[in-house]
């Protein structure tokens, strides 16, 4: 009866030890993965701040070459 008992036991310790190795991998995936989505939000922000800039160097460019054909036409007609 003691015998098995002892292996009641250690069954139960097994199955304890388990459980906790489960569960730590299970929070150092949470953890992998939660450190990844940030980098790839973070990633997403960059390109989106990136493009955002072209975009705006570009209105820029555009605006300043208006105003030096504009400056053209008036020197012209003047």
């Amino acid at each position: 009866m003691v015998d098995i008992r002892n292996q009641e036991l250690q069954l139960k310790a097994a199955d304890l030890q388990r459980k906790q190795e489960e569960f730590d991998a299970k929070q150092a995936f949470n953890e992998e993965k939660e450190r990844s989505d940030v980098l790839i939000a973070q990633q997403r922000i960059d390109v989106s701040e990136a493009a955002l800039d072209d975009k705006t160097r570009i209105a820029e460019e555009r605006l300043q070459t208006q105003r030096d054909i504009a400056s053209l036409n008036a020197m012209s007609k003047g």
